[in-house]
């Protein structure tokens, strides 16, 4: 499986790795069904590991465990601060139902905080859930389509995580 390729590499570039032990409750009742859209690769992905970030703790991919903490703990980076940021510099109402319906049918997957703050997220809704997006600062909503799958996502990430020198943007962020 390219999962299994992806923590091996992941682990040779000095990545610190965490399996999970625990089974996550079916997909379709996680965070309130948000996962029900999503492809069961990108589910099991996230629910088999308990950290997986580069040695700086500057990128991570977000887990299962990270999707249903509360973020209560203010020195702990939440999954949905993107959003807020994004909320908190909103304009106007209209700006602001801008970003919450962006963010209901985005969920990110992939953090960097290395340079820019930049996310790998899986769309969730209609015609494009599944397919992979990339946003950065200052708009983190202004995406570009980087993947048609997590599984398509996985290959390409991996590619650039072998070949430092052939790593394009938005991947060379990440790698």
């Amino acid at each position: 499986m390219i999962f299994n390729e992806l923590i091996d590499a992941l682990a040779q570039n000095g990545w610190q790795i965490r399996r999970r032990d625990e089974i996550c409750p079916p997909r379709g009742e996680f965070l309130g069904g948000r996962f029900k859209n999503l492809s069961e690769d990108f589910y099991r992905f996230v629910c088999s590991f308990e950290t997986l970030h580069d040695a700086a703790d500057a990128v991570w991919f977000v887990s299962a465990r990270d999707y249903a903490s509360s973020g209560a703990d203010e020195a702990e980076f939440c999954y949905g601060d993107f959003e807020k940021d994004s909320l908190e510099c909103a304009a106007n109402d209209a700006q602001r139902a801008a970003v919450s319906a962006f963010w209901s049918g985005c969920l990110p997957f992939l953090f960097s905080v290395r340079g820019e703050r930049c996310f790998a997220g899986i769309l969730t809704q209609g015609a494009d859930a599944g397919k992979i997006v990339f946003g950065a600062e200052p708009i983190y909503e202004d995406t570009l389509l980087i993947a048609q799958s997590f599984e398509e996502f996985i290959a390409l990430f991996l590619a650039a995580l072998t070949d430092k020198n052939a790593a394009k943007y938005p991947f060379s962020c990440f790698t």
